[in-house]
């Protein structure tokens, strides 16, 4: 029987396929090949990127374990991390959150939310509503004040899949850390360039650091407004 973790693993490997043609053409053909076909280039994308993830998730559920023990908290660990670097590499270069891993995610961090350890399953369901809620409120005051869209569908489901792993505090610390982060590193690079802002990345790095540090860094935000 297909796991959740299975699901996930799954998703980033046709994901990563997807935009990996391009990139790998030029790795191997640097000038055109007139045999070349794309199904040679398909296949040694597939071997790249099968390596790649198989590589990058032992990474994540070896260093899982040793911070966390063998224990479920570490397989949460692994699956969120998994997630986060999946959005993050997607986000990064092609301005786009797949579902898969958005949705999918939330489906995970929901399916394990009855387990035992934080978050509890009330606690996982309103952290999904307050991560997809919270960044569709900003959306649409956004695009109501610079007449333009303003956040990406993409960002509002990749915060649910958040707050399904980490509850209403961690999303709104994830939001918060995102939005910090993003402004401090990317923000004088937009000004210069106008280029689009890719918030998936900088909201990966806030869920990774709440959940990482969780109650001193909770603690810490709530103390700023309390």
């Amino acid at each position: 029987m297909e796991t959740a973790l299975d699901y996930v693993e799954r998703g980033m490997k046709a994901i990563f396929r997807r935009f990996a043609l391009r990139d790998v053409r030029r790795i191997f053909v640097p000038h055109p090949i007139q045999d070349a076909t794309d199904d040679e280039m398909q296949a040694k994308a597939d071997a790249i990127v099968d390596a790649v993830i198989e590589a990058l998730v032992a990474v994540l559920f070896g260093a899982s374990v040793v911070v966390y023990g063998a224990s479920l908290h570490a397989v949460s660990a692994a699956a969120f991390g998994t997630l986060l670097l999946g959005i993050a590499i997607t986000d990064a270069r092609h301005y786009l959150i797949p579902d898969p891993l958005s949705l999918g995610g939330l489906v995970a961090g929901l399916a394990i939310s009855p387990l035992p350890g934080p978050p509890s399953v009330l606690a996982s369901i309103l952290g999904a509503v307050a991560g997809f809620g919270v960044l569709f409120a900003v959306g649409l005051v956004g695009e109501w004040a610079f007449k333009k869209p303003a956040m990406g569908g993409g960002d509002m489901k990749m915060m649910a899949m958040v707050g399904a792993f980490l509850g209403p505090a961690g999303a709104m610390l994830t939001i918060f850390l995102g939005a910090l982060v993003g402004t401090i590193v990317f923000a004088p690079v937009a000004l210069r360039t106008d280029r689009e802002v890719p918030f998936g990345v900088f909201l990966a790095v806030g869920a990774a650091a709440t959940f990482l540090l969780g109650d001193a860094l909770t603690d810490w935000y709530a103390g700023m407004f309390l």
